[in-house]
């Protein structure tokens, strides 16, 4: 056999795709059809099957769906393709699907009296993706998909930009590296005559040129630590920039061998002067040890976190060690660079070609003034928000326009006088409104399309509507976030922890407790999140929840979360040697416990405990006093004042016969009203406490006993 499936196929595809250009107008050009597969040998009787082929294929290709000429109006601001299925088939009777991975992808879409045809069009062109028709005439269903070689070209994207983002951040670290070596002496000369060219500088691109001049001059001659870590970072090989790039960290360490991850003495020496120790030595006494007595390590990578940037960072971290452990811990981390490997303008679209400018209107003024969805600022809540997001202004610029407006969403806000225009010509609103948004914009037929240059990678700093939708409840309801809800928002993949997402929510949603889950750790509600109902109910429980009935993949997962990247795969394995677990929640738990192992059957005298405290209530527990920490246990007061509080907790140690010096002194540890988890993990004689204040970052009263 010379054909058999693909290779049949092969064959045939010029014939085909011949016949194909032919009725290319023809049918419902959105909709995807797949080439007939065929199986033949090399006889004369081939040429029929692939004329059959041929001619199945324009049958497939011209079918009209009568059922999609229907014009619909369509307004959803935000909403994702699974709202979008849902609102089709309410408003077509039609049965429109979308693969489970792309339900979650957000958009807006603003259209009146148009086909649906037309907006399953432009979804398609949107996002890249393909419609596919399934059933028989008059009953068919469709679905919206990404193929393979579609996912594969959005990877492809993603690795281009990942590549631009490294090119650039070298070209911006590039002035600090060529004067790594310079002398303080040469640096200050080379910064004011820098200074001297910029002030008498004809241009502005001339001024700006001497101006970063300047600035790498000030940065050296400002500090001398920071000249020296550039000689640091220009040791890192092509194979370690790339390890940045893929998100690994690079450490350095500070052991007077010469080798290639030691830290030059003169360099230490430098940084742990500047900002490496306090100088009073309140930190353990790190700032009065030797350099030989500490563990010195610097952290080189790469911050992805920032909308449109990549940062370079340092954390310069020094420590003294002990026979029981850790005596005193320094750390400082640092941004040394900041590089914008994306374009302020707009950017090509995937396929290379770029966007059409043109308008047949362009001189048609308008003047937008979108209104915000968001929540007024508190401070101020009389008054209209002062941001708003992507689907605000597009609502006003399809109002005011009269045009069909289709965009992708993300949970972002952006300052209301950016997208506020007065009397500007269309084509230039939506210029200086697409550099706003990152984006690209499209006039297709009836629609005004715009899509963000990088969403493929947008897509990864985004939180699903569904999740939105049940924490803003959970506001609305109760005030204020439930514990599972705030077991939900930590284990959230750590590409989501932006500035600009949070933002988002605090404005859009009113979710403000992030403050204190981003400064504070999240490794209790990380492992409570991990953990099914029945166990994060014993978890709350006095006794808590034996490390017996945990999974190795909660373990994995949940406490796996609890180490830093370096130590992951060291956070839970099993030793053949030893024949027991070996546990490891921190990067340095190894060398504090000298590799404590925890056998299968002494994992039931591990546990893990939790407490949650909701805004508006004072909260008191009573302690145990044992040795590692106390913690919280039985009986629990909780009262929405502290007088009544107080009273409680006054008459329950009376009642077991405690003095009033004891009564006084717990009086004080009545914790309230503001939202607080505290957790707990026993691992041996070892007891992880974590406390977090969720509501504007404040700390939290629950304190244990001394």
């Amino acid at each position: 056999m010379e054909f058999v499936n693909a290779r049949s196929v092969e064959a045939a595809q010029p014939e085909i795709r011949r016949a194909v250009d032919e009725i290319f107008n023809q049918g419902d050009d959105f909709i995807t059809v797949a080439l007939p597969r065929l199986a033949a040998t090399a006889t004369p009787g081939t040429e029929g099957l692939i004329a059959a082929a041929v001619r199945q294929y324009e049958e497939e290709k011209a079918v009209v769906d009568a059922r999609l000429f229907q014009k619909i109006d369509l307004a959803m601001k935000g909403g994702d393709l699974k709202e979008l299925m849902e609102l089709l088939i309410q408003k077509t009777g039609v049965r429109f699907y979308v693969q489970d991975d792309l339900k979650n992808w957000k958009l807006t879409v603003f259209m009146k009296e148009q086909p649906a045809r037309d907006l399953m069009r432009q979804v398609a062109r949107l996002f890249n993706l393909e419609w596919r028709r399934r059933g028989r005439e008059g009953k068919y269903t469709y679905q919206l998909v990404q193929t393979l070689k579609q996912r594969l070209e959005e990877e492809e994207l993603r690795r281009r930009d990942e590549n631009r983002m490294l090119l650039s951040l070298m070209d911006a670290v590039e002035p600090y590296l060529e004067h790594k070596d310079t002398s303080q002496e040469e640096l200050i000369q080379l910064r004011e005559e820098a200074l001297q060219r910029m002030q008498a500088a004809g241009s502005k691109e001339e001024k700006n040129r001497e101006w970063e001049k300047y600035l790498v001059y000030q940065r050296f001659t400002a500090s001398r630590g920071e000249q020296a870590f550039f000689r640091l970072f220009s040791r890192l090989s092509p194979a370690q920039l790339l390890a940045l790039k893929n998100g690994y960290e690079v450490v350095y360490r500070f052991k007077g061998d010469g080798s290639e991850d030691d830290i030059p003495r003169d360099i230490v020496e430098q940084w742990h002067r500047e900002i490496g120790v306090n100088p009073s030595g309140i930190l353990g006494g790190v700032g009065q040890k030797p350099l030989e007595a500490l563990e010195i390590k610097a952290h080189f990578g790469l911050n992805r976190r920032m909308s449109n940037a990549v940062g370079l960072h340092i954390l310069w971290e020094s420590r003294v060690k002990g026979a029981i452990g850790w005596l005193g811990h320094a750390a400082m981390p640092v941004q040394m660079v900041t590089a914008t490997p994306f374009p302020a303008t707009s950017h090509p679209t995937p396929d290379g070609t770029p966007s059409p400018k043109l308008f047949p209107d362009p001189d048609v003024k308008l003047t937008l003034t979108p209104k915000s969805s968001n929540i007024p600022q508190r401070d101020s809540p009389n008054r209209p928000a002062d941001t708003l997001d992507s689907a605000d202004f597009l609502e006003d610029l399809h109002r005011k326009s009269r045009r069909s407006v289709i965009a992708d969403y993300y949970t972002r806000v952006y300052p209301r006088s950016s997208l506020t225009f007065q009397d500007r010509p269309l084509s230039e609103i939506l210029n200086d409104a697409a550099r706003q948004l990152k984006s690209d914009w499209t006039r297709d037929s009836t629609f005004l399309r715009l899509r963000r240059f990088d969403q493929y990678n947008e897509r990864q700093y985004d939180i699903p509507n569904h999740l939105l939708k049940q924490w803003r409840r959970s506001k609305l309801t109760t005030g204020h976030l439930s514990l599972d809800d705030l077991a939900e928002i930590s284990a959230l993949p750590d590409s989501i922890w932006k500035n600009e997402l949070w933002d988002a929510l605090r404005d859009k949603y009113s979710i403000d407790e992030e403050g204190g889950l981003a400064r504070r750790g999240l490794k209790g509600l990380r492992l409570y999140a991990a953990l099914t109902p029945e166990q994060r109910q014993l978890a709350r429980s006095d006794s808590g929840l034996s490390l017996a009935t945990i999974t190795r993949d909660q373990m994995l997962y949940g406490l796996g979360l609890l180490a830093d990247d370096s130590q992951k795969d060291n956070v839970w394995f099993y030793d053949n040697r030893m024949k027991e677990w070996i546990f490891n929640p921190y990067g340095s738990w190894r060398e504090q416990s000298n590799e404590v192992g925890i056998a299968p059957d002494r994992l039931g005298q591990n546990r893990f405990y939790i407490r949650f405290r909701e805004p508006g209530y004072f909260m008191w527990h009573d302690w145990v006093d044992d040795n590692p920490p106390p913690f919280p246990v039985g009986t629990d007061v909780r009262e929405t004042t502290r007088e009544k509080a107080e009273t409680a907790v006054e008459a329950y140690l009376k009642g077991k016969g405690q003095d009033q010096q004891r009564i006084d002194s717990e009086k004080a540890n009545i914790g309230g009203p503001e939202l607080g988890v505290l957790s707990r993990l026993e691992i041996g004689r070892t007891v992880i406490l974590e406390a977090m204040g969720l509501r504007d970052g404040r700390g939290m009263s629950f304190t244990p006993h001394p």
